[in-house]
């Protein structure tokens, strides 16, 4: 039986407001600034020469070990490029909350961070597990206990405590108010991606069995129910659940549901590899970034191609950004190494949220 030493787990909320491609939030608002190429621009190239003198940093820790956004600029180190390759990317800043939001329940670490775009805004909840070996469903337990059962206090509930939904609508709500004032949004969560770290005795010649206790963790990490139906653990149900792709070891198996991502990669987890806990760190935090910038630019498009019908219409000006950002989705889901982050996850995402038609909406306008 598989034993996880360390696990990981983001939890991802997204939300589009469009008062600030549009324009309509003033520059004297701390982060109105995302609205306008020029002060965007400078604001970027101010955090990538850390000289900002705002509470805001660039969306990766250090620029040389994030994938996903060196190859978002088609392979350019992130730490080179200049705001105004930013502002056409469409890159979110990154901020820790305006006040803290903390878990009362204590059995994995959680932080909350802001993401800030010019197409909304997202909020990442990220829990860590490292301790004591647990089973695949001891695992899958935890993770529902946060996702289900964990509290949270806020400035809007200091003593009784929040579950997490609402303790994300919370820090969604002081976020927005705070960067932007009184503005419409709309969007929703969470999309998740669940890592294991580090593990031991697994076989790694052996495939993932349905309806095992790992096909059952990963289902359970993945769509979030507590009570699942039979049919989910069928050889069907995970064979349409993995992503298909370049596939190493037998056991590897990268589970995609609409709400969700489970990684299980035993030949990176287990073993005694140095690299093995950066590794997947790293690679848990890319397919993070890219969930959370596809996620944006998708419901932006979206967004734009759904007031674009009768009886609403939608200004110029965010049907010009929106067929960008369009453009910037499509070329995340070609994958094309030497232009993207290469990831089945983004043409994934698009399939499940029901994007193509929006793509192709605003591509015509």
């Amino acid at each position: 039986m598989a034993q996880i030493t360390h696990f990981r787990l983001s939890f991802i909320w997204v939300e589009t407001v469009p008062a600030i491609l549009a324009k309509q939030v003033p520059l004297d608002r701390p982060y109105g600034f995302l609205g306008h190429a020029g002060p965007y621009a400078q604001a970027f190239d101010e955090c990538q020469g850390k000289r900002s003198a705002r509470a805001l940093q660039l969306p990766w820790l250090q620029p040389k070990g994030h994938h996903f956004w060196k190859y978002y600029f088609g392979g350019h180190h992130a730490g080179d490029v200049i705001g105004a390759e930013g502002w056409r990317k469409q890159v979110p800043f990154r901020s820790a909350l305006p006040r803290p939001i903390t878990a009362i329940d204590r059995d994995m670490r959680l932080t909350f961070e802001a993401f800030y775009a010019p197409t909304g805004l997202a909020l990442v909840v990220n829990a860590y597990y490292r301790g004591a070996a647990l089973a695949p469903a001891a695992m899958a337990a935890l993770a529902l206990a946060v996702r289900y059962h964990y509290r949270f206090k806020s400035e809007a509930a200091p003593s009784a405590g929040r579950l997490l939904d609402a303790a994300a609508e919370d820090a969604l709500e002081m976020a927005r108010r705070y960067a932007f004032g009184a503005v419409d949004a709309t969007g929703g969560g969470p999309f998740s991606i669940a890592t294991v770290i580090e593990g031991s005795d697994v076989d790694l010649t052996a495939e993932v069995k349905p309806g095992s206790e790992e096909h059952r963790a990963l289902v359970a990490m993945s769509e979030w129910q507590e009570d699942p139906a039979p049919s989910r653990y069928t050889a069907e149900a995970l064979k349409k659940g993995t992503l298909t792709g370049k596939k190493p070891a037998v056991a590897d198996l990268l589970y995609a549901a609409r709400s969700g991502r489970a990684v299980w990669l035993p030949r990176e987890f287990v073993g005694s590899s140095k690299h093995r806990t950066p590794r997947l760190s790293c690679y848990h935090r890319n397919l993070t970034l890219s969930s959370v910038q596809s996620l944006l630019l998708g419901r932006f498009v979206e967004w734009v191609a759904g007031n674009q019908r009768p009886p609403n219409t939608v200004p110029s000006l965010l049907i010009e950004r929106a067929k960008r950002a369009g453009q910037l989705l499509s070329t995340c889901a070609a994958g094309e190494l030497n232009q993207t982050y290469r990831s089945h996850n983004v043409d994934t995402l698009i399939r499940d949220a029901g994007w193509q038609a929006s793509l192709d909406c605003v591509k015509n306008l």
